[in-house]
């Protein structure tokens, strides 16, 4: 017998069997953690709880959750501790995608009451969403038409447009259009800058006089100290259109057009130097009958039509010219009835491009905003979004200035009400918090049971703001008196920079009050880094 053939017998093999255990996930955790849930744990054991909507599975509280026309979802409960850590993960790391889509993805494993809401909230205060997205802007506000001057050169509006291709060291036109008459400057300039825009409009003084008001964009040469001092002392008032409101300057912005497409004409059709043909752009334009007036604005200037050197060259020998034996008093009723003309022009503009238009949303001071920027736009992947400001100033016609928070602290500029986003700052935990206290216990209370279906979608316009409704954009003549850091866990992370310029970020949240504030208040780690857990209980990476 082999010596060894009975070692089993004299060795029996032990009964204790080590049990393995599974660790707790972090679901069980912070439920464990959580006393409202424990409480509705206990409620559901005692039959206090609807035991067809609420149920504990793997140690977990979970809800029976049936979407419209699919079979029912069995999802883990999430403690209000650890909702925006959630909402952080299935928003922020899903490329920000919109309200329904953050709701649609959450839905797929865990829920909580409210859900909805809080999502459309998140996003409506992302920070990355409204300064990446371009977002479309409020539906265009009502125009009011600048008064008609009954006088020559008394109201003058001034631009420039350019840059052309090179003719003769040329790049630029300034056109000066007189808001009575709408005669028209032609000046080409080499480069924009204050002392050869002071030599051509004193050239224009030196012709019709000092107007009493000017009207010109925000370019650098108009904004200079040099040339603002320079008109102020000449006694004529400056007035600078709100950037983005182009058809606040429409008188002029149309001469642009008309200018651009002769100088086609001149270019590409004939070959010419467009630099040496602008007096005779200027000659046809001010000879030729204006629609509104229905006179030339030669004419309606001095009391006489003018023609060109072909016409002239046409007509010299056939004895054909007519005069006036009173010029004077023609050309003052002409001018009374270009007055006339005026107005009622101006009237009806206004009835039928505010026939389709609204009155703008109206913000008050300090409210937070990101402006529109569609002229800045360098390329498709350029968000156009600036910002966030501040309103430090309420202007007439829906226009504001704003003082910019981040990056070069303190610059102000203005905008119109309908470029204009408003934003309620960055959401921060005590903000979460005071969310679920204020409106979860009205809506639902401690263990209520929410209804199984889905409420109503969000639509996609209520996302930015309840009250703000966009259109497509649109253009007439108006006046005016005046990266969200990445997280990579459930943990949850300061409230996110403003976004703007090199400079250090501000960082900016809002209290629980609603309202925004600097300096935000310290944040508490109100989540685990865990992965997500799945409706079967198999662990999901995140």
């Amino acid at each position: 017998m082999m010596q060894h053939a009975d070692y089993l017998s004299r060795n029996p093999i032990s009964h204790t069997v080590n049990q393995i255990t599974r660790p707790r996930n972090w679901a069980q955790i912070a439920q464990a953690a959580d006393g409202e849930t424990q409480d509705l744990m206990q409620k559901l054991r005692d039959g206090e709880l609807d035991a067809s909507r609420y149920l504990v599975q793997n140690d977990l509280l979970c809800y029976k959750y049936t979407p419209i026309g699919e079979s029912p979802r069995i999802l883990c409960y999430i403690p209000k501790g650890h909702r925006l850590s959630l909402l952080r993960v299935f928003h922020d790391e899903h490329e920000h995608i919109g309200a329904e889509k953050t709701v649609d993805l959450i839905l797929r494993h865990f829920w909580f009451p409210g859900l909805r809401q809080f999502v459309s909230k998140y996003v409506a205060h992302c920070l990355a969403c409204i300064s990446k997205k371009r977002v479309p802007r409020a539906p265009l506000q009502t125009i009011s038409s600048w008064p008609k001057p009954d006088d020559p050169f008394s109201t003058v509006h001034v631009d420039a447009l350019g840059p052309l291709p090179a003719s003769e060291g040329f790049k630029f036109v300034l056109i000066i259009v007189d808001a009575f008459t709408k005669f028209c400057l032609l000046h080409a300039m080499q480069r924009q800058d204050a002392s050869e825009l002071k030599q051509i409009v004193t050239r224009a003084v030196s012709y019709f006089g000092v107007p009493k008001l000017m009207v010109t964009d925000k370019g650098r040469m108009f904004e200079s100290s040099e040339f603002v001092r320079w008109i102020n002392d000449l006694g004529c008032d400056l007035h600078y259109i709100t950037p983005e409101m182009h058809n606040a300057n429409g008188q002029v912005e149309r001469y642009v057009r008309t200018v651009l497409n002769m100088i086609r004409i001149e270019t590409n059709q004939r070959g010419a130097s467009w630099s040496q043909t602008l007096w005779r752009l200027q000659l046809v334009l001010n000879i030729t009958k204006q629609k509104t007036t229905q006179m030339s604005p030669l004419n309606l200037l001095i009391g006489t039509d003018g023609t060109t050197p072909i016409i002239r060259t046409l007509v010299r020998d056939l004895a054909l010219e007519n005069s006036s034996p009173n010029r004077q008093a023609f050309r003052e009723i002409s001018r009374s009835r270009a007055r006339e003309l005026l107005k009622e022009n101006q009237a009806h503009q206004d009835e039928r491009v505010n026939r389709n238009r609204r009155s703008p949303r109206e913000y008050n001071l300090d409210d937070h905003v990101f402006v529109i920027k569609f002229s800045q736009s360098t390329g498709k992947l350029d968000p156009g979004m600036r910002g966030p400001y501040r309103v430090v100033n309420i202007l007439p016609c829906g226009r504001y200035e704003l003082q910019l928070l981040s990056g070069s602290y303190g610059k102000t500029t203005q905008a119109a009400a309908q470029y204009m986003v408003p934003w309620r700052g960055e959401w921060c935990p005590e903000t979460c918090a005071a969310f679920f206290a204020n409106d979860d216990e009205e809506e639902n209370g401690p263990g209520a049971v929410p209804p199984s279906d889905p409420p109503a979608a969000v639509p996609p316009r209520l996302l930015l703001d309840p009250d703000d409704d966009r259109a497509e954009p649109s253009g007439t003549d108006t006046s005016e008196s005046g990266a969200t850091a990445p997280h990579s866990s459930l943990a949850a992370a300061p409230s996110m920079p403003l976004l703007d310029s090199d400079d250090e970020p501000t960082p900016l949240c809002v209290d629980v009050a609603g309202r925004s504030t600097i300096q935000p208040p310290p944040v508490p780690t109100v989540g685990l880094s865990m992965p997500l857990l799945g409706s079967d209980d198999e662990a999901v990476s995140s």
